[in-house]
């Protein structure tokens, strides 16, 4: 029994001996009760290997997000945009940025669904937090 409020943190490479077979087979074994218990599960999705890290987690691992700046003539017919209703001189700014690609395009896209182990994670954990190379999915 844990004392409330207690925090605990499980990584797989680290939780579950990898150079000794018995060990690995019996903790992979309960690693639908380590989901199914866990408050979420943190799941890597960009790169090729465990090694890749947690794009974001630190500053200067991610690119700032681009912002476009669009400079239009308020009122023009072609534009189905007008704030103010106003005069069809007066100029107006709009800032575009992108939106990340909808969690499933960025999930069939990945590696990480590749991998049969991966299903559990999916399956079983209750919240997923999903770090892929430009944004987190929660």
């Amino acid at each position: 029994m844990h004392a409330p409020g207690e925090r605990h943190l499980w990584v797989n490479a680290l939780c579950i001996v990898q150079d000794d077979a018995e060990h690995k087979a019996r903790d992979i074994a309960y690693m639908g009760v380590v989901y199914g218990k866990a408050f979420a599960t943190i799941v890597a999705i960009y790169g090729d290997s465990a090694d890749a890290g947690l794009p974001g987690a630190r500053p200067g691992m991610r690119p700032p997000q681009k912002i476009e700046t669009l400079v239009v003539q308020a009122g023009l017919r072609d534009l189905d945009y007008d704030p103010d209703g106003g005069d069809s001189n007066e100029q107006v700014i709009l800032y575009l940025v992108a939106t990340p690609l909808p969690l499933h395009f960025a999930l069939e896209a990945s590696r990480w669904d590749t991998r049969g182990w991966t299903f559990q994670e999916r399956m079983l954990s209750r919240r997923r937090l999903y770090f892929l190379e430009r944004c987190v999915y929660f």
